[in-house]
Parts: C-alpha cells; structure tokens; sequence
C-alpha cells in the first residue's frame, strides 16, 4: 500500500506528494525509464495501482505518472476548493472519486459491503470495518456507566456526556456542541443546506436520518411502534416523543416561570412569549407568532382554508383540535373531569374556566358587574347590552347573537339533527337538547322543591309546580278572580266558535 508523507505530518505539501515508499522524486521517474529497484518493486506496484486510475482526484508529483490532463492541476484544485468529480444525477462535485462513490452508493440506497460475522450490510468499507472490529476485539468501555463502543472516538465522544465538555462552536449564532458531526448539521440550519433528496418525490432534507424516515412514508412502513397504543412512526425520536404522552414525562422546564413541556420546540416557542420576539408574521394582517405552526392555523382565516372535515356531519374546520372537539358531539365523550365536583367537559379550556368557578375567580366581568371565566363568555354577554347579532343565517337573513343559534336554526331549513340519544335513537338539533332528552332514562331528579321534596327532571317544571305552593299559601285577590273569569269565557267561546 502507498502512504504519502502529508497524511500523517498533516502538512500541505509545496511542490507536489512524494511517495515514501521510494526515496526521492529522482528514484520514483526513473521508474518509468525502465530501471526498477528490487527491494521497491513491490511498493511500487501498489503505486503503480494507485495512479492507474484505482484514486483519482489527488495529484502527484510525477509528471509522467500524472500528466498535465490530472497531475499536479487536479491536486492544486482540490485545495482551490474545485471540484474534478462530479455526479450525474445530481450535479454536484467531488474532489475525489471516493466520494464521488459514497454519495452515489448513499442516494441509490445500495449496501455492497456484507459482514460475514452477522450478515449485516453497509454501504461503506468503513462501516464494515467497524462491525468487523466488534466481532474480534475488546470493545472499548466508559468507565463512569460501563457503555462500550466499537471505536476508540465513539468512546471519547462520549466522555464529553459527563464532562458537559463542548469544544465545538458555531461562528453564527455561538451555540455550542459535543460532536464535530452536531456542529456540522447544525450549520445547515443558518446555510439553509439540504443536501439529501429524495429519490421518489425530490423533496430535500438537511439530515439523512431525516430522509430515511420520509422514505419509509412512500412504502407506508411505520417500523417504530407504540406498545402502550400500538401507533406507528417512521422515527424513533418521534415514538419517543409520542411515549411522553402515556408517561406524563415533560423533560424540558421553562426557566422563567418553571412551566414544564413535552418538547423542546414547544418550549422554545414558549420562551418566546416572555419576551417581544415574534419571528412569524402574517403577510396579510402583520401579526406576528411564535411559531410557524401558529401563523398556519393563522393564515387560514384569511383565507378560509378548512382542510378538516368531519366524516359525520360534513362540517369543517380551520384547525385538528376543532375537528376533535366536534368529534366528541357525536361520541358523547367528555374526557375533561373536574377534580372538585366530577362534572366532565368535552373540551379543555371549558373545564379551566369551570376550575375558576369553583375558587371565585372570575377575571373577565363586564361593566353591569357580572363576571365570567373565559374571555369569549365576556365577548357573549357584552352583545346582550349592545344588542349585536353577528352571526347571520343565509337562508332566511334571521341573525343571532351566538354562533351555536346559528347552527341550531340551521338545522330548520336542512333538516338536520345530527344529535341522537344512546338509549332511544331519538335525534335532536341541538346537544343541550340530547343532554336534557336523556334525564328521563336516568332515575335522578335534580330540580327538587323545597316545600314538599318532589323531584323533577326539568328546572321549568319545578317552576311551574312553586307557583302551586305560593298559590295555596295566600287567598285569590278579586282581580285575580276577575281575570281568571274573563280567560275562561274566552276559552268557551273560542270552543264554540
């Protein structure tokens, strides 16, 4: 095998690189005037292999060996950041034929490199190598947890784990790093670098862990599996994120006000809110967002974009949550438990705001006192006092003060009722309906009269039976009997006529 000297002493070479396997330039021509040296005939058979064609890309110092078409040019452009190698599908250039070949072998997918030990293939000799190393030796152990590697680097890498050491900084934005690898993917990020594409579709990524998984998306594999839910993903990051669902795990802890969350991103986005940054702004109205996610949802009520659509009733929704939330009209599910008095609720925010009631807190009041839990209850009960009726039918030009009348009216011109009771199939318009309909399958009476202890299912029942109570408890006045005369010889004519 041929060295050259540079490799090792790790300095640029001035005029070209001498091989050591022969003693000087002088001795290494003669070569190919036809004297050939016993004792180097060997090394230099290997040289000779060598500028056959077997490495191109590095240049020699010969220049018989290597002509003007690729000697010491092709060596001078590989410093001069040119690059003589170039791929066909892509486009890009190499400054060597090797990596030429790796990058080809890492977009075909190809792995030529099998281990005999445990049939395992990779697509790089060095990889290979490293399986090879795992078979036959010692592998080398942290002494702080006992982990082994397979490379004497992997186990370096690692010790910076305990050390906190990160000896490598981004020049960009001043971050620092464990991995030399970590650097170099994170400066993708600021250079906007995909440089791995997919094959299928020709969409970029900046990680090829990142296309692997996209990859598995075209053939429908989900190979990482949940076993507490059984859901599939594509990556292992992302079934261990979706694991910190079941455990509860939040891992990453707001620093100014303590608050814990699940990922990292949704805390950065959060940080973001005790400061001004906003570095997601609409293009049409300029509000901005923490997030890019956020300014999305955002976008959609400019331009009444609804991608979700409920499989029952046909409605749509701007956002995933909205759908779910609807969803859970027709199941009936109500999985948002109040701790204090067991009442459940069918979306999050209503049973926060009904943990406020129960404290006296109430943050949102109007002008005429009266206060309220939730920001859009206040918005509702402010049209009482302005009279404002927003929400229009198209139908019959009829306006309503809340978006729920709207949809209940609705329901008289199509027909629609899409609530049904589990117990007898009876369909109602509206779910305030359904929830009263089904008290009288349950044996509970909630109204209760305080004067003799009947129950009754309705709060207006119990009205009407107080008004026996109060009746029975003063004499009828003579207008009253005037008046109850008077709708009685109006109710016999009307039965006459």
């Amino acid at each position: 095998m041929c060295c050259y000297q540079p490799v090792h002493s790790r300095e640029k070479p001035s005029q070209g690189l001498r091989c050591l396997l022969v003693n000087s330039t002088q001795v290494h021509q003669s070569q190919h005037g036809g004297e050939r040296p016993s004792p180097r005939r060997e090394g230099h058979q290997a040289l000779s292999d060598l500028h056959s064609g077997q490495t191109l890309g590095l240049g020699l110092g010969c220049e018989e060996c290597c002509p003007q078409e690729g000697g010491t040019e092709t060596l001078k452009s590989s410093h001069g950041r040119e690059r003589p190698c170039s791929g066909l599908e892509s486009g890009k250039c190499f400054p060597t034929r090797a990596q030429l070949t790796r990058q080809h072998t890492v977009r075909t997918g190809a792995t030529p490199f099998k281990c005999p030990e445990c049939n395992r293939c990779f697509y790089l000799r060095g990889r290979l190598q490293v399986s090879l190393h795992m078979h036959s030796r010692e592998r080398p152990c942290c002494r702080k947890c006992g982990k082994d590697f397979s490379r004497w680097c992997q186990l370096t890498e690692h010790v910076r784990v305990h050390s906190s050491e990160k000896p490598f900084w981004c020049a960009t934005c001043g971050r620092d790093f464990r991995q030399r690898g970590q650097l170099l993917r994170h400066q993708r990020l600021h250079s906007d670098e995909k440089p791995f594409q997919c094959p299928e579709c020709g969409l970029s990524f900046r990680l090829q862990s990142m296309l692997r998984a996209h990859r598995l998306r075209h053939g429908g594999q989900r190979p990482f599996s949940c076993s507490e839910c059984g859901r599939g993903f594509t990556h292992p990051c992302k079934l261990r994120e979706h694991l910190r669902v079941h455990s509860g795990e939040r891992p990453f802890q707001c620093p100014e006000c303590d608050k814990r969350f699940r990922l990292k991103g949704v805390l950065k986005a959060h940080q973001r809110t005790h400061s001004t940054e906003r570095p997601f702004s609409c293009r049409e109205c300029g509000k901005g967002f923490t997030r890019q996610s956020k300014l999305t949802e955002h976008f959609r009520l400019h331009s009444g974009e609804r991608p979700f659509q409920c499989a029952e009733c046909d409605r749509s929704f701007r956002l995933r949550g909205q759908l779910l939330s609807h969803q859970r009209l027709h199941t009936g599910e109500r999985p948002f438990q109040c701790p204090e008095c067991d009442k459940s609720y069918r979306v999050k925010a209503d049973m926060k705001a009904h943990l406020l009631q129960h404290r006296g807190e109430m943050p949102f009041s109007c002008e005429c006192g009266k206060g309220f839990a939730k920001q859009s209850k206040l918005t509702e009960h402010i049209r009482t006092h302005t009279g404002e009726k927003p929400f229009q039918c198209p139908q019959c030009d009829k306006s309503f003060r809340l978006k729920a009348q709207l949809l209940s009216h609705q329901g008289l011109h199509t027909g629609e009722r899409p609530f049904h009771c589990p117990e007898c199939n009876k369909s109602f318009r509206e779910r305030g309906h359904v929830l009263r309909h089904q008290r009288i399958h349950r044996p509970e009476r909630p109204f209760s009269c305080g004067d003799c202890g009947k129950g009754f299912i309705y709060k207006s029942k119990l009205a009407e039976h107080v008004r026996v109570h109060t009746k029975a408890r003063r004499a009828p006045e003579e207008p009253d009997m005037k008046k109850r005369l008077s709708q009685l010889i109006a109710m016999i004519e009307a039965d006459w006529s």
